[in-house]
């Protein structure tokens, strides 16, 4: 992640980018821990615009388990 983090910039010359909730809130510097899965969704197409990355898909773990 240290690396997508300083080099954004190649991420976005991919056509989809899959990470997990932990490392979304890495990617786009905040914490989505105590956000339910449906405010999750809006919030990360909001940042998917902002960013200009292409697409993206983030895995959930089950209910509590993060």
């Amino acid at each position: 992640m240290n690396i997508a983090i300083e080099r954004k910039d190649l991420l976005k010359q991919f056509d989809c980018l899959i990470c997990n909730q932990l490392e979304s809130s890495i990617l786009f510097s905040r914490d989505f821990k105590e956000i339910s899965a449906e405010e999750l969704s809006h919030t990360l197409i909001d940042e998917l615009q902002q960013s200009e990355f292409n697409s993206l898909i983030v895995t959930l773990g089950e209910a509590g388990s993060l």
